[in-house]
């Protein structure tokens, strides 16, 4: 499965390296090439350049659709043990359309959902308004299981720029497009 953990630092998380991370993706379904593109959003890499919803589009002035993802062990991660095997789980997919860069139409979220179903069988979908409670509490979830349960610091999963730094991203998202700095 493409969204595992991969080799960790560290002899403590050595045991979590071919388990599916506790991870909260940024994503873009693109408009000129159909493409799904994404990357995790906890890469702290990203804070201090531009949007990454931007990037993942190269600076299209429109996508398809774009926000955020999130795997999860049916029931949620806070049901989850990591004494179950993952090829022994039953995957859910928890996306949404939380991105401030595209603003994507809530109304489309039924839409998003059966396209993922039919482009992702084996997978329930999880199609969520970035305002929606159960969003919130199962991306929370997720993010605390990530930290208390393999190994994952704060800073990995939400990327943060030092006080007083101002970002290109913070900077893009004050111009007219998405990528005009």
């Amino acid at each position: 499965m493409i969204l595992h953990g991969g080799v960790r630092r560290g002899d403590a998380d050595a045991q979590f390296q071919h388990r599916v991370k506790p991870a909260v993706y940024t994503y873009i379904i693109s408009s000129t090439d159909d493409s799904f593109r994404f990357s995790e959003t906890g890469a702290a890499f990203f804070v201090d350049f531009a949007s990454k919803h931007a990037l993942h589009s190269n600076c299209a002035t429109t996508v398809r659709y774009s926000g955020e993802f999130h795997p999860r062990p049916a029931g949620g991660w806070d049901k989850f043990s990591d004494d179950t095997p993952d090829d022994q789980t039953e995957w859910e997919l928890v996306i949404d359309n939380n991105s401030g860069t595209y603003a994507p139409d809530k109304t489309l979220l039924p839409s998003l959902q059966k396209l993922l179903e039919y482009n992702f069988p084996g997978f329930e979908i999880f199609a969520l308004d970035r305002e929606d409670e159960e969003l919130v509490k199962s991306r929370e979830a997720c993010r605390t299981y990530a930290t208390h349960h393999r190994g994952v610091k704060n800073e990995e999963v939400q990327p943060q720029a030092c006080d007083g730094v101002e970002t290109l991203s913070h900077i893009a998202s004050m111009s007219t497009g998405p990528c005009e700095v």
